[in-house]
């Protein structure tokens, strides 16, 4: 059998994959051939039966009531129960065992003999955390038998949590993971680091494989809009209520399997689907209010005033209409809280969802919509909206050998926001900056004829920005079971992202003095992905254990375009979107074309649930590598020891009740580098001679750089004590990062500025995860469990050959971590002068770069979180704390920057009136200055411009992320107006925050920037 999916050489339309199958004549995918040729026996079922039928009926013993979708399976026969738990199996010997499974219960075996007719099973609850499922790479396993490092939150937790953004839930909760918000605007990017940073460029993608539903998400997380100060994310497009749970793969273990694309770690995300029953309705509405956390405490007029004219006396400037308007010129009574003014106001939200699902035995679906509005504290601004729609349809055979899965998503978002954040204007307006309106309702440009210097705060007012997103996303399963333990899968999807951002600045909204005719800029960025992966999986008994093969070829192919136009110059604001009534326009375009396949496979094996042994392989073909480097070849092994199943051990007694230690190591790669690097590229030029465009040579050609490599070690403890009432999870990481990709700067002649290759360089990442679960109280109607866990990361740059002699010399210290903090040590202010002064290190006599040591790192020292969780009857309480210890810049870091110190044109946080004034002075606030070139001024743009001891303080914090309160009516009352269940819940995010830090918010840690929101809901959840 031959496959030719192109013409030419009769080669895959993935030729580097063909490079793994071909044969000697170059003629055939071999083993790709035989991989679709089983797949195509899927509706040959032709078996000879032969025997008795028996039945029965299967329920659950906690309640009595049947369990429907039940597996039933005897020798090579199965089947499942209905609706009414009912089931009736063939069986073909006199005697035998029937086993019984279901998800949430306990396996049972019943025996039969030829007397038996009839079969009544009840099947215990999983009262146990271990047991439940855990989703990994193209497989299900469980907590107690998983080999891997996996995290995992649920689609409880996450609905717990009024976020927009889904990986917003994962902030705190998983050990090895730090989630950042880069700001509080509705859509925002949310930032995810698994187990430190693993790369010297500090500009390369660290973000983890995102996957839904076994389909890579096109976008992953990179930052959708092409216009605009705020990266927005494309997970804000996918429906936090349509999930079920989020896996984090960490270790080599858990992520060799998807090869080079899970070097930085692997998030799983998995939908809800339909369950076997009669169909269930469920909605839910709720409403919210978003309030700023934390706001940056002003100069009043006053104050304000008192710091310009103190700063004129330092400098013997007297002030004038030109360079002190504020004191001469604009009214020194008016006061103005800009911060209440453009961000202050409280926002509301509307959150509706409904469902429907249910089912057969054999069919099962569900059928998901979600709507939410949610307003911004920008003032005069749109409100952000998303829709959502997402379905589900499983399907098995009557035989039970033929499975068909079909889940489809479709989500769109629209903000109508400002095209910058207004946060920074607000910190930079003295308090009694000109209002913004005359009285008949323009924008004012100038005051008593001298044009003001910041412009009109609200002229966004009168510009529209806008960016609407839409996202889809699809994938179909196929499984058929060849024989007994053999089954054929095939699963293919297919998703795209695209973002189109318009900004449009009318003639209304210019400033005269610098442009009076209206512009526009638009945005057009589009992804499309689809990946088909056929597979073999073997499931059967040996000695006396089960063995797991799984083998598999993946074909996948991602497309990014992005258009971008800029046009100015038009003279009526009714011609904006036409470029030809522009005077100038500039266009640019990309596109990206990312193929990828690759051969991959897993032999698990699990002797008497004991002594498990996993080990995975993968094969990767990549189009970012050269002819001759496209493919590597990555793999781990893992194995775990559950030594509390040892007799000596199991019959001690019920205190230690769970022991398990496992260990892993494995090598994976990565390829995120870019598209077309290896390549010699050539752009157009933007100038023309004759009216025509050349081209030039844009990028240098390197055909000898490969793949990363990232060496994983982990070792772990896993421990229950009390029938599993206690659990206690202890990992030890230590990851190597080598053979770095990264961009070198070149010498001017070449007429290029850097390339890309390989850096001798090692990383290393290695820390202690630790997780605490205790189940305090179990009573009939009380509840009381417990959740911390704690993350101690190390990174540091192991080895990096001749550092000295690089271009990294003076950014990198080999020892010492990558995100470190090089800088000098201030002295403070001297009490003489009141000038920033610095410890002059070498003694020369000059201060240059030579002075600059290891501060520290911006790395957090620990982080974690701690969750209870309380419930009582109908009523359940959760409370969740986040806490890190951490580094970062603080409040000096701006206002010492921009080529403003305090003293200048602009407002200031109230730190700076402990200023230095008189000598003798002794404080951290040098003196204040108005006037470019002043000694003072130079040591401000110097203190900003160069790390040192004062710019960098404790940005520690504990934070109450999450607060929710939920009660179910009784069911009693409920039933009798045919309703299953009335819930009533209220919740909280963001509500305190416990630091010492000075400046907006410790985790964002960027006083120009809207922190994350506190938020409040209210709602209430009905099922039919």
């Amino acid at each position: 059998m031959n496959i030719f999916f192109k013409g030419g050489r009769g080669l895959c339309y993935f030729k580097p994959l063909s490079h793994l199958f071909k044969s000697k004549n170059n003629r055939s995918c071999t083993l790709f051939s035989f991989v679709l040729s089983l797949i195509c026996v899927l509706f040959s079922d032709v078996q000879a039966q032969s025997g008795r039928t028996l039945g029965g009926v299967v329920r659950s013993a906690a309640d009595g009531q049947p369990i429907a979708n039940a597996s039933v399976s005897v020798d090579k026969q199965q089947a499942r129960t209905d609706a009414e738990g009912k089931f009736a199996i063939l069986v073909n010997k006199p005697n035998g065992t029937i086993i019984i499974k279901h998800i949430g219960f306990t396996e049972q075996s019943v025996a039969y003999d030829e007397k038996t007719t009839s079969i009544n099973i009840q099947l215990a609850p999983v009262d146990n955390i271990l047991d439940e499922a855990v989703v990994i790479g193209y497989g299900i396993t469980t907590r107690r038998l998983n080999t891997g490092s996996v995290g995992k939150i649920s689609g409880a937790d996450i609905t717990n949590q009024p976020v927009s953004n889904p990986l917003s839930a994962l902030s705190g909760r998983i050990p090895g993971v730090v989630v950042s918000q880069t700001s509080g605007v509705p859509g925002s990017r949310v930032n995810i680091e698994i187990q430190g940073r693993n790369n010297l460029n500090p500009n390369q993608s660290a973000d983890p494989l995102f996957i839904i539903d076994g389909v890579p998400f096109a976008a992953n997380n990179d930052a959708t809009n092409m216009l605009g100060n705020t990266p927005l994310s494309p997970f804000a497009l996918i429906n936090p209520a349509d999930i079920e749970s989020i896996e984090v793969l960490k270790d080599a273990d858990a992520t060799a399997i998807y090869g080079s694309r899970g070097a930085y770690g692997v998030v799983l995300i998995t939908t809800k689907k339909g369950s076997t029953g009669k169909t269930v309705v469920k909605a839910g509405l709720h409403r919210g209010i978003n309030r700023v956390t934390r706001l940056v405490d002003l100069l009043n007029t006053e104050q304000y005033l008192e710091m310009r004219r103190e700063a004129f006396s330092n400098d013997g400037v007297t002030p004038t209409v030109s360079n002190a308007p504020d004191l001469v010129l604009w009214d020194q009574h008016a006061e103005t809280d800009w911060q209440k003014e453009l961000i202050g106001k409280s926002a509301s939200s509307t959150d509706a969802q409904l469902s429907v699902s249910g089912g057969s035995a054999h069919t099962q679906f569900m059928i998901n919509g979600g709507y939410v509005r949610e307003n911004l504290v920008f003032r005069h601004t749109k409100p952000y909206t998303r829709a959502s729609a997402r379905f589900n349809l499983n399907h098995t055979s009557e035989n039970e050998r033929f499975q068909i899965g079909l889940t489809g998503g479709y989500g769109t978002n629209s903000t109508k926001n400002t095209v910058s954040d207004l946060t920074n204007l607000t910190i930079v307006l003295p308090p009694n900056y000109p209002q913004k309106r005359d009285g008949e309702g323009n924008l004012l440009w100038e005051y008593n004829g001298i044009p003001l210097y910041y412009g009109n705060p609200f002229a966004y007012t009168e510009e529209k920005f806008e960016s609407r997103s839409n996202a889809l996303t699809s994938n179909l399963n196929l499984s058929y079971s060849l024989w007994q333990g053999l089954v054929a899968k095939l699963s293919a999807g297919y998703n795209t992202t695209a973002t189109f951002t318009e900004y449009l600045a009318p003639k209304i909204s210019k400033d005269p003095q610098y442009d009076v005719d209206g512009s526009m800029t638009t945005g057009d960025n589009k992804y499309h992905n689809w990946i088909v992966e056929p597979q073999l999986e073997y499931n059967d008994k040996l000695l006396a254990g089960s063995l797991q093969v799984l083998i598999g070829t993946t074909f996948q192919q991602t497309v990014n375009n992005r258009v971008n136009i800029s046009a100015l110059g038009f003279t009526a604001d009714e011609l904006m979107g036409s470029l030809g009534a522009a005077t100038n326009y500039n266009l640019f375009s990309n596109e990206s074309d990312y193929r990828y396949s690759a051969i991959f496979g897993r032999v698990n094996y699990n002797l008497k649930d004991r002594y498990i042994l996993n080990i995975s392989g993968r094969r990767d073909g990549s189009s970012r590598f050269s002819a001759g480097r496209k493919f590597g070849n990555f793999g781990a092994i893992g194995g775990a020891w559950i030594f509390s199943e040892e007799r000596g051990i199991k019959d001690r007694g019920p205190f230690l009740s769970f022991g398990k230690l496992r260990a892993s190591y494995g090598i994976t790669g990565s390829d995120k580098i870019g598209d077309y690097q290896y390549m010699e590229t050539w752009s157009h030029a933007s100038t023309a001679y004759l009216n025509v465009k050349g081209l030039y040579p844009s990028g240098l050609a390197n055909a000898n750089f490969r793949w990363e490599s990232n060496r994983k070690f982990s070792l772990a403890a896993e421990l229950g004590f009390l029938k599993d009432r206690i659990l206690l999870n202890t990992t030890y990481f230590d990851n190597r990062s080598s053979n770095q990709l990264i961009s070198t700067p070149l010498p001017r002649i070449t007429g290029f500025a850097t390339i890309i290759e390989n850096f001798p360089a090692t990383i290393q990442n290695a820390g202690w995860e630790l997780m605490l679960e205790s189940h305090n109280l179990k009573g009939k109607n009380l509840d009381w469990s417990t959740n911390i866990n704690m993350t101690i990361p190390r990174n540091k740059l192991l080895a990096f050959p001749d550092l000295d002699r690089s271009n990294f010399a003076h950014v990198y210290i080999v020892g010492k971590p990558l995100n470190l903090i090089r800088g000098y040590v201030s002295d403070g202010v001297n009490p003489e002068t009141g000038i920033f002064t610095y410890t002059d290190l070498n003694e020369d006599g000059v201060l240059n770069i030579q002075d600059r040591i290891y501060l520290g790192t911006l790395d957090p020292k620990f982080y974690g979180g701690i969750q209870n969780s309380f419930s009582y009857r109908g009523m359940g309480l959760d409370i969740f704390m986040e806490y890190r210890k951490q580094m970062g810049r603080n409040y000096m870091s701006t206002l010492y920057s921009n080529l403003f110190v305090p003293g200048s044109l602009r407002n200031a946080p109230t730190h700076v009136l402990d200023r230095w004034q008189y000598p003798g002075d002794h404080t951290d606030i040098q003196k204040f200055s108005a006037t470019r070139g002043t000694e003072a001024t130079i040591a401000g743009l110097q203190f900003a411009n160069g790390n040192n001891t004062r710019v960098f303080s404790d940005a520690s914090f504990i934070r109450l992320k999450t607060v929710a309160l939920n009660y179910a009516l009784p069911g009693e009352w409920t039933s009798r107006f045919g309703v299953q269940r009335l819930q009533l819940y209220g919740r909280a995010q963001n509500l305190l925050t416990w630091t010492t830090y000075k400046g907006s918010d410790p985790e964002v840690q960027d006083v120009s920037v809207l922190p994350p929101l506190r938020t409040y809901v209210f709602g209430v959840e009905i099922t039919l």
